[in-house]
């Protein structure tokens, strides 16, 4: 999460705090030469403390749950810990604390439980030439360079799913990511052969049955139009994502 805006990085860390009060919180110790998962704070168990602590065997069943959820409290605790500490290097006042679901001055198109719940590569047009990534399905290398910078955010993703106005129109995006810190679903379609007359008037029609359907281009959708198809710049990809994101904050009430 390197470089992010100042508002965006004040969120990040009010998502992660948030996260935090939700989540377990422990580590992991060796007692008398037996591994541990030690658990000190449990929002479901309010008899769990740092004084009233569970403990079990990393290799028993129930230590193993508990150690997949304490990795996982570890690394949101090393994240958020690395932001405050960028934060305080950059700026000389506090985070603001921001409350978490987000109030909003316009609903978003696409909520997460559709994007939760929605199946990746649903367009049934022909893949001549399918390229298998991280068990999702991409046309071309530009869609794979799209996802890494994606990844690189720790976003999650999916290609091709389904959205609907309910009657006919029907769009498959490239890539559909979702922001927490936001608490919104982004589309992103990568156009690689614009200089093509004909794969221009695609595009151009494809955009505006994402704008009939209420879609704002440079806020809920994403359109990276590359020109030479051998010359893909992540870079380019990485700043339309940010402003995307930065135009977005724009509707979150604080």
């Amino acid at each position: 999460m390197n470089s992010l805006s100042q508002r965006h990085h004040e969120l990040r860390i009010a998502y992660l705090a948030d996260k935090l009060r939700k989540i377990p919180h422990g580590f992991f110790s060796c007692i008398s030469g037996i591994n541990v998962v030690i658990i000190t704070y449990d929002p479901q168990d309010r008899s769990v403390s740092n004084t009233h602590r569970k403990r079990y065997r990393t290799t028993s069943k129930r230590g193993i749950i508990w150690s997949t959820t304490i990795n996982d409290y570890i690394a949101v605790k090393s994240e958020y810990d690395l932001l405050i500490k960028d934060w305080f290097a950059r700026y000389t006042t506090p985070p603001r604390q921001i409350s978490y679901p987000l109030k909003k001055r316009r609903k978003d198109l696409i909520s997460f439980d559709f994007f939760k719940n929605s199946l990746p590569n649903q367009n049934k047009k022909e893949n001549k030439h399918p390229i298998e990534y991280k068990g999702q399905i991409f046309r071309s290398k530009n869609e794979i360079i799209g996802c890494q910078v994606l990844e690189k955010y720790g976003y999650e993703f999916k290609t091709e799913i389904l959205i609907t106005d309910g009657n006919w129109i029907e769009l498959y995006p490239d890539l559909t990511f979702y922001v927490p810190e936001l608490e919104k679903v982004f589309v992103k379609e990568i156009d690689g052969a614009i200089d093509q007359v004909v794969y221009n008037d695609h595009s151009t029609s494809r955009t505006g049955y994402y704008l009939k359907m209420g879609f704002t281009e440079g806020k809920d959708l994403i359109t990276v139009r590359i020109g030479d198809p051998n010359n893909v710049d992540a870079e380019q990809i990485d700043n339309l994502i940010r402003a995307a994101i930065e135009s977005s904050i724009d509707d979150i009430i604080i």
